[in-house]
């Protein structure tokens, strides 16, 4: 995290929960503009990854071998 959002994010922190609603809400809204950007960003990305998986150069996964990995992480740990 940089100093200037670390700042802000410290700042934010103080703020009462509804002013923070506020102004998450701010900020998705200087997001929106930018919308059809971040998507294309997100299709780039899932191209490439889809492309890495064709060729073999992605390692997959199971369901199962998911909820296993998963499970094992929510277990608590010993102390």
């Amino acid at each position: 995290m940089n100093e200037r959002v670390k700042i802000l994010s410290e700042e934010a922190a103080k703020l009462t929960p509804d002013e923070r609603v506020e102004l998450v809400e701010l900020i998705d809204l200087t997001l929106v503009d930018r919308q059809a950007e971040i998507d294309d960003a997100w299709d780039k990305v899932a191209a490439r990854r889809f492309e890495a998986y064709d060729r073999g150069e992605m390692e997959t996964f199971s369901w199962e071998e998911i909820k296993a990995d998963w499970a094992h992480r929510k277990r608590p740990v010993s102390r």
